[in-house]
């Protein structure tokens, strides 16, 4: 028997002094990733994107801005034996330059590190959002590089 599960997340951006740089977090499994996280009974899927960033990198939801849905992403794992397979929508989401972060050591996020865009795909650690985060920095240097 699979579990089915459903997440929403961000791929986190910000200008910062003529740099874009992206967000990831030190997860759980000690690997650099997206923040991302289960979306609520009820809750609209990019709502719980804004709610997931911001609960994991600390970010005050006031300084994040979805500007682009980046698609759907699958992948499975086991967990505590159950086999899982989760299937993850994905944001562009646009931090202020000035947003500060915190990791959420309530679920063993344990860093937060921004990374310039030209180092992003080779610093990110899952081979399922690579496409995603192609697209991210593709949109990004057409539309606020310098």
């Amino acid at each position: 028997m699979v579990n089915i599960e459903y997440s929403s997340g961000g791929i986190v951006f910000r200008k910062n002094l003529n740099r874009i740089e992206i967000l990831f977090i030190l997860d759980p499994y000690g690997k650099w990733a997206f923040p991302k996280g289960h979306i609520e009974k009820g809750e609209e899927i990019s709502v719980a994107a804004l709610r997931e960033v911001s609960e994991e990198t600390g970010i005050n939801p006031k300084d994040l801005n979805i500007v682009l849905e980046l698609g759907e992403t699958d992948f499975r794992f086991r967990h505590q034996g159950k086999k899982i397979h989760k299937f993850l929508k994905l944001y562009l989401i646009k931090a202020k330059s000035s947003a500060t972060t915190k990791p959420q050591v309530e679920e063993k996020i344990k860093k937060v590190k921004w990374v310039g865009i030209n180092h992003a795909v080779n610093f990110f650690d899952y081979k399922n959002g690579q496409a995603a985060l192609k697209k991210a920095i593709d949109f990004l240097n057409k539309n606020y590089g310098t």
